[in-house]
């Protein structure tokens, strides 16, 4: 539930003076992210980056609201301490070690997670520290709308379905996992290879020339 001037996770809740949470900010249920219903119609939608169909609004709103719970959230979990806030965390992702990584985005998973804090703007972080890596897997399929609109939506999903009492490494687990949805789909692109020569007819020896063994 959505309080007026307040952003409320499960066990937090933190004041926004003068702002009043829309119903897209909250998402529609578990797992849902709101897209825009041009993204979600293939037909005439045009080509939609992965960004775009998130929802850029959406976005930049559950980053906002993250700034002002981090503090919160490093409270509650001390891994945070140790990383930026959101707006220098992609950086200091990409320059860290991956177990140092992975633990920061552990951290922040299970905050987002309905089956942990169900704090959505945690979720937010996590999309947009994964961004690069999902732009680089739709860029393995066909571009257009129906790809960026599968990518983002399964990014999403992903992060806040994500088994964080049985998995450790975030990054690797969610850009695989949606590798594979892609690969079901039937979307991923085959590395081109060249054609091979045709195989040359093995020459005969003469039969004078064969010895038998």
């Amino acid at each position: 539930l959505g309080f007026r001037g307040y952003v409320v996770c499960r066990g937090v809740m933190s004041p926004q003076p003068g702002r009043t949470p829309t119903d897209r900010s909250w998402g529609h249920g578990s797992g849902d992210v709101a897209l825009r219903p041009s993204a979600k119609r293939a037909e005439g939608a045009g080509a939609l980056s992965v960004v775009e169909q998130l929802g850029v609004a959406d976005l930049a709103q559950g980053l906002e609201e993250a700034r002002q719970l981090w503090q919160d959230w490093v409270e509650q979990d001390p891994r945070l301490a140790s990383a930026p806030a959101v707006d220098g965390l992609r950086d200091w992702l990409m320059l860290v070690g991956i177990d140092a990584a992975d633990e920061v985005l552990h951290a922040l998973v299970q905050i987002g997670s309905p089956s942990g804090r169900d704090c959505r703007p945690a979720t937010w972080v996590v999309a947009w520290a994964l961004l690069p890596g999902a732009i680089a897997v739709a860029r393995r399929a066909p571009a257009g709308p129906e790809t960026d609109a599968l990518v983002a939506s399964q990014l999403w999903l992903e992060i806040r379905q994500f088994p964080w009492w049985r998995h450790q490494k975030v990054a690797g687990n969610v850009l695989a996992n949606m590798r594979s949805v892609l690969a079901r789909e039937g979307m991923l692109k085959r590395p081109s290879s060249p054609c091979k020569p045709p195989a040359s007819t093995p020459r005969r020896q003469p039969l004078s020339n064969t010895t038998r063994s």
